[in-house]
């Protein structure tokens, strides 16, 4: 399934990437620390941020994504790691190969994340352990400014395809936690996770202009007028955070670790 991200990999790093690893610290806390013979596989591995962070915590590591142009970014930023084409479907490993499964915002966004959490199952050893986040369904201050650059630029914003039920979760503890106990994985403790995401104001508008995300479908989707119209409400919204140089963004997850027990 495309994503809305791919070959986007310089521009994500300049934007979301800052926001994506605001979950760094706390994945490293509930895996512990690493050594050269405990293997860590980091999927949907983007830019190579937790990837990165594992191996400077002793971990073996290999790191996967869907998308060449983030593999290609990743293996510039950090020659040390083994990065590689592959996503959350289907993992190129045997069964209970990897002692740690990192999963950064990926199982979200796959088409069917019950799946997905089993293909993470199947691929961790037993005794192992794996550490997954994803958006919560709360909103956040981030959404709210995208709803209110669109509202006074007088745009809808486009459509998003939905899971259908049957393959869909909630996104809070409960939700995330049980579909990972479905799948197999035990010890699950599942929590929401706080911190404020800070970014230039031009950084974070670079990645519309790509693009990336809900908004920046819908500001692709517009004709001309239509994207000067966000521009420009973009610009009068964040008018003061531009003279203090930074948009700060309080930002909410959840984060789960789950073991295999057996």
């Amino acid at each position: 399934m495309p994503h809305c991200w791919e070959n986007t990999a310089d521009v994500y790093v300049r934007s979301f990437a800052g926001l994506c690893a605001g979950t760094v610290d706390e994945i490293l806390r509930r895996l512990g620390p690493g050594d050269a013979s405990r293997r860590l596989l980091d999927i949907g591995t983007g830019p190579g941020t937790v990837a990165a962070a594992a191996k400077d915590s002793g971990y073996a590591v290999i790191g996967l994504d869907s998308d060449s142009s983030m593999i290609a970014l990743a293996s510039r930023r950090h020659p040390g790691i083994g990065f590689g084409l592959a996503s959350i479907e289907r993992l190129p490993c045997r069964d209970q190969t990897f002692e740690a499964i990192t999963a950064n915002f990926v199982v979200n966004h796959a088409p069917d994340p019950r799946s997905a959490t089993r293909e993470l199952f199947r691929g961790l050893r037993s005794g192992g352990r794996l550490v997954a986040t994803i958006w919560s369904s709360q909103p956040v201050s981030l959404h709210q400014l995208w709803n209110d650059v669109m509202a006074q630029a007088g745009v809808s914003p486009s459509s998003a395809p939905r899971l259908p039920a049957a393959l869909d979760f909630e996104r809070t503890p409960e939700g995330f936690g049980g579909m990972l106990a479905e799948a197999g994985f035990e010890q699950v403790d599942c929590r929401e996770l706080r911190w404020t995401f800070e970014i230039r104001p031009d950084d974070l508008w670079a990645a519309v202009e790509a693009g990336i995300a809900g908004i920046g479908q819908t500001f692709r989707n517009q004709d001309a007028a239509g994207r000067e119209r966000l521009r420009a409400a973009y610009r009068e919204l964040t008018a003061v955070d531009r003279r203090a140089g930074v948009l700060k963004l309080p930002s909410i997850a959840l984060v789960a670790s789950a073991d295999r027990v057996r």
